[in-house]
């Protein structure tokens, strides 16, 4: 899922050859109860500056959580900036009856360049929209490793001109291949 737009699809977070095409963060927080971010971070002389949603991502600020005394009882509060619209204030983390607003979210993702989310997980899915680079990206699931499809290549030589080498290869693994004997004779050449 895309932190941005709430889009979802499947991308890629590492190429073929192992190169990493996002890295992994455990730097955002995630909306658990709907409650209020605010401008300040004094709960007492606070103003409102809208509702987060359940489910909000949220980008830390200041990482360390301030402790808020209100009746004699520790509120957590932390200054952050929402992926959804980039609205920056304070919001408390953990509430006096012990009630948890905002927490630590589940596997995020940061683009490390513009990466495709596509509908489906092969390849060939179509393409939802361009995910941009610095983007965040959660995981619903664990990362599955793809595996290409099993291609069938053959080192060969020309028998007309035994000099001539080269590969043959085969886009499917039913690819019919057969034992050379000499009195087979060649339907069309390769």
């Amino acid at each position: 899922t895309a932190a941005k737009d709430d889009s979802t699809g499947w991308v890629l977070i590492s190429d073929e050859a192992g190169k990493a095409l996002t890295v992994q963060t455990k730097e955002l927080y995630v909306c658990r109860l709907s409650i209020g971010l605010t401008d300040v971070r004094d709960i007492k002389i606070c103003k409102n500056i809208r509702k987060l949603d359940i489910g909000e991502k949220l980008e830390p600020l200041d990482f360390e959580e301030s402790d808020e005394t209100t009746n004699d009882v520790n509120m957590k509060r932390i200054l952050v900036r929402a992926l959804k619209d980039g609205v920056e204030g304070w919001v408390t983390t953990t509430g006096t009856q012990g009630s948890v607003f905002v927490s630590l979210g589940e596997t995020h993702y940061k683009a490390e360049q513009e990466l495709k989310l596509r509908s489906g997980e092969a390849l060939s899915s179509a393409v939802k929209r361009v995910i941009e680079v610095g983007e965040e990206l959660v995981s619903k699931d664990e990362p599955k490793q793809l595996k290409p499809k099993v291609r069938l290549a053959i080192k060969t030589r020309s028998l007309a001109e035994p000099k001539k080498v080269g590969w043959v290869i085969f886009g499917t693994e039913e690819a019919t291949v057969r034992p050379f004997k000499e009195n087979t004779a060649m339907a069309r050449s390769v």
